[in-house]
C-alpha cells in the first residue's frame, strides 16, 4: 500500500507524461517510439551508445495496444524501473527497509531524479540489479537461471556498455565467495563466460547499424588533462552541494541531514553494528560498494564523460550502488533498531524526496511540459525549426502532423527530419534559446526563409510563421 503510493506519486510527477522539465533527450526517446524500425534504430538517433530498449517496447504498446504515444513510453519506462526495484526488494528482509528503498528509488533527491527522468544509464542499472538478483537468489543456480541471466546481460549491455563492467565485478564477487557456490560446476562457469562472448558479439553487430560519433572513436580513456578536468568538475559539484551553493538549497540540507543522521545512527547502534554481518548481506553489500568504486573510477577516467561535460546524471549508478550497499548493510541489523534509528532513516529519505519534489511545486506549481506544449497542436500540419532543446520536445505533441527539427547550426539527431519539415504546408520558427529576434529572412538547410506575419506566444515559446517565398 505505502510502496504503491510512493510509485504513484513518482509516476505522476516524473514520468514523461507529467514531468514539467521534460527535455530533448526524452523527446528523442518518444519520437523514436512513434516510428521504430530495426535494424537502424538499435541505438538512439545520431549516436552509437544507448540501446533503444524503451522505444522498442513502447512502440509495441503504441502501435498494437491503442495506448497513447507519450503514455506508452511512460508505462514502459516505469515498468523497467519497477522491475529493478522489485528485484532489489527481494534481497531485503525488513519491511521498513523496503519502504526506505522505495523512497530513495522512486522519490530521490533533486539531482538523482535523473534516475527517473529518462536516462539510459538508469535503465541499464535496473537491469544490472535484476542480474545481481538472479545470482543472489536462494537455491541452486540452474541452467535456466543462468540462461535468463545471460538474456538480461544482453539487454543491459545493449542499453549501455557499463553493464559489462557490472557483470565483471559480479563474477569477481562470485569467485571471492566461491565456497558458497559449490554447485558451480565447470560447465556452469563456462556458460557464464560464453555469455560474455555472445553478448559482446551481438552488441558489436547491432552497433554496425548505428551512426558513429567521431569524437568517441579515438580511445575510451581520456588524456591526463581530460581526467584532471573530470575530477575537478566532479569535486566542485560536490563542494557546491555541501556549501549550499547549488541551485537547490533543500538538496544541500538533505546532504547534511544524510551525513549527520548516519553519524548519529552508527553512534546509537555502535555495539550492535560490531556484531558479525549476515553472510548474504555482507556479500552483496560489498558487491555494490565495489561496484560504486569501480564505476566512479571508470567514469572519471573516461574521455566520454569529459566530452559530455561531466553531467551529474552520469553518476546515478554510483549513487544508487552506494545507497544499496548501505541499505543492505543496515537491513541485517534492522530487526534490532530502536524507534529513534528509524526516525533518523526516514528523515534522511523524506528530506531527499522533498528536495526532489520542491522545485516542481514551489514557489509555484509547474504544469506537465506535455500539457504546456499541447498548444502546438493548433498549428495542424506544420514543420517547425528551433533550438535543439525545444525542437525534439515540441515534435512529440503530434508526430503525425507536427515535424520539428533543430536549426542547422545545432546538433541533429535525425538528419531526415529537415527534409520532412520542408514537406509540410506550413513552416514556423521558435526563437527561444536560438536567436534574440526573428529576422526578416534567413537561410536554413539550403532554403531561403522569409518572415510571414507577427510573432506570437504558444506553449511558453516565441513562434513566428515563415515562408519559402518572399511576399511582394
Amino acid at each position: 500500500m505505502i510502496i504503491g503510493l510512493i510509485v504513484a506519486i513518482s509516476f505522476f510527477n516524473f514520468s514523461e507524461s507529467y514531468y514539467p522539465l521534460l527535455n530533448a533527450d526524452a523527446g528523442v526517446n518518444i519520437l523514436m517510439s512513434a516510428s521504430f524500425h530495426l535494424p537502424q534504430d538499435f541505438y538512439y538517433w545520431g549516436q552509437d551508445r544507448g540501446g533503444s530498449l524503451v522505444p522498442m517496447l513502447a512502440h509495441i504498446l503504441y502501435s498494437y495496444c491503442g495506448i497513447g504515444l507519450i503514455l506508452s513510453v511512460s508505462l514502459v519506462h516505469y515498468l523497467l524501473l519497477f522491475i529493478g526495484y522489485l528485484a532489489m526488494n527481494q534481497m531485503f528482509k525488513n519491511n521498513k527497509t523496503k519502504i526506505l528503498l522505495a523512497l530513495f528509488w522512486f522519490l530521490p533527491a533533486w539531482h538523482m531524479q535523473f534516475f527517473l527522468v529518462y536516462n539510459f544509464l538508469a535503465i541499464q542499472f535496473c537491469l544490472s540489479v535484476v542480474l545481481v538478483y538472479l545470482f543472489a537468489k536462494a537455491g541452486p543456480l540452474t541452467y535456466t537461471r543462468l540462461s535468463l541471466a545471460g538474456l538480461v546481460l544482453l539487454l543491459a549491455t545493449w542499453v549501455s556498455d557499463l553493464a559489462m563492467l557490472s557483470y565483471l565485478v559480479l563474477l569477481g564477487m562470485l569467485l571471492l565467495y566461491q565456497k558458497q557456490y559449490k554447485q558451480h560446476s565447470p560447465q556452469k562457469v563456462l556458460l557464464m563466460l560464453m555469455w560474455v562472448v555472445v553478448v559482446l558479439a551481438l552488441v558489436s553487430w547491432a552497433r554496425t547499424f548505428a551512426i558513429e560519433v567521431p569524437e568517441y572513436m579515438h580511445g575510451m580513456l581520456g588524456n591526463a588533462a581530460q581526467v584532471k578536468s573530470n575530477v575537478r568538475i566532479f569535486s566542485k559539484s560536490l563542494e557546491e552541494l555541501f556549501r549550499g551553493s547549488s541551485e537547490n538549497i533543500t538538496e544541500s540540507i538533505h546532504l547534511w541531514i544524510l551525513v549527520a543522521g548516519l553519524g548519529i545512527l552508527f553512534f546509537l547502534n555502535r555495539k550492535l553494528l560490531r556484531t558479525s554481518l549476515a553472510a548474504p548481506n555482507k556479500q552483496w553489500s560489498l558487491f555494490f560498494l565495489l561496484h560504486a568504486v569501480v564505476v566512479l573510477g571508470v567514469l572519471l577516467l573516461s574521455k566520454w564523460l569529459f566530452l559530455n561535460g561531466v553531467g551529474r546524471w552520469y553518476f546515478v549508478a554510483v549513487y544508487f550502488s552506494l545507497l544499496l550497499a548501505l541499505l543492505l548493510y543496515l537491513d541485517s541489523y534492522a530487526a534490532h533498531f530502536k524507534r529513534l534509528s528509524w526516525v533518523l532513516l526516514f528523515t534522511i529519505a523524506i528530506s531527499g524526496s522533498f528536495s526532489g519534489l520542491k522545485p516542481l511545486y514551489f514557489p509555484h506549481h509547474l504544469p506537465a511540459r506535455t500539457a504546456t506544449l499541447s498548444a502546438f497542436e493548433r498549428l495542424g500540419d506544420a514543420g517547425i525549426i528551433g533550438d535543439y532543446w525545444n525542437a525534439y520536445v515540441i515534435g512529440i505533441i503530434n508526430p503525425g502532423h507536427l515535424v520539428a527539427t533543430p536549426h542547422e547550426q545545432a546538433q541533429l539527431r535525425n538528419v531526415d527530419l529537415p527534409r520532412q519539415v520542408f514537406q509540410k504546408p506550413k513552416l514556423y520558427l521558435v526563437k527561444d534559446m536560438w536567436m534574440a529576434e526573428f529576422p526578416d529572412s534567413l537561410s536554413q538547410f539550403g532554403h531561403k526563409l522569409y518572415k510571414d506575419g507577427k510573432e506570437f506566444n504558444m506553449g511558453d515559446c516565441s513562434v513566428c510563421s515563415y515562408t519559402l517565398k518572399r511576399k511582394l
